[in-house]
C-alpha cells in the first residue's frame, strides 16, 4: 500500500530490522501507489521496494501473489476513524491477504472480528506475529 508520510517508512524499516535481528528473517515490503516525492526519497532500505502507481491490474496481481501480509499501519499516535474501509484493505481482503494494522484504525473492528489479520501499535508484537505466521506457514 502507499505510505503517505515519513512515519510509515520508519515503522516499516524498524519492522524489517527487528525481524532480521530477532529472528534472522528477511522480508521485502512492496509499496504500490502515489506517494509524496519527499516520502519516496526517504526509501533507502533495499527491502522496501517502491513500485509507484500501477495502471495494469495484472501488475498488482503479480505483486500480491508474492505477499504474505498487507500493511495498514497508520500513524500509531493518530486515532483514525472512517465509515468505509480504505481501498487497499478491500484489495487485501479480496486476495485473501491478511492485514497488519495499527490498533487505532477503524479497520481493527473488522480485522479482529473476522480474524483477517492482526492489529497492534507495538512493533515488537507485530514482528512476533509475523514470525509466528511464517513458522506456521512452513508446516
Amino acid at each position: 500500500g502507499n505510505i503517505q508520510n515519513d512515519g510509515h517508512i520508519e515503522t516499516l524499516s524498524k519492522i524489517i530490522f527487528l525481524l532480521k535481528k530477532k529472528y534472522n528473517k528477511t522480508f521485502n515490503i512492496h509499496i504500490i501507489g502515489h506517494d509524496p516525492e519527499n516520502v519516496i526519497k526517504k526509501i533507502s532500505n533495499p527491502n522496501l521496494i517502491y513500485h509507484g502507481y500501477l495502471k495494469n491490474f495484472s501488475d498488482v496481481e503479480s505483486i500480491f501473489k508474492k505477499c504474505s501480509f498487507g500493511s495498514a499501519l497508520y500513524d500509531f499516535g493518530v486515532n483514525k476513524k472512517k465509515i468505509i474501509l480504505s481501498a487497499k484493505i478491500n484489495e487485501y481482503f479480496s486476495h485473501s491477504i491478511p492485514v497488519i494494522a495499527s490498533n487505532n484504525s477503524y479497520e481493527k473492528k473488522i480485522i479482529n472480528k473476522k480474524k483477517l489479520g492482526y492489529c497492534s501499535n507495538s512493533i515488537v508484537k507485530i514482528c512476533n506475529f509475523i514470525n509466528s505466521c511464517s513458522i506456521n506457514k512452513k508446516k
